[in-house]
């Protein structure tokens, strides 16, 4: 959000924090947001079942 790049595709963005006990992944699900920052581990209950999770991790955002 800072960069501008969502300002410079014509889309507009707010930052919000999930409430304590609400993942960002539950948020997607329910449509209440569109995009979410979240770690790729909150896939790993998923994965173990052996079932698709429900959403797509696709950059890396902390790099150490």
């Amino acid at each position: 959000m800072a960069g501008g790049f969502l300002r410079q595709e014509g889309l507009e963005s707010q930052y919000t924090v999930s409430a304590h006990g609400t993942s960002a992944i539950a948020s997607l699900i329910d449509g209440s947001v569109h995009v979410a920052q979240s770690a790729p581990s909150q896939a790993f209950t998923s994965l173990e079942k052996g079932v698709t999770p429900p959403v797509t991790h696709f950059a890396q955002i902390n790099e150490m």
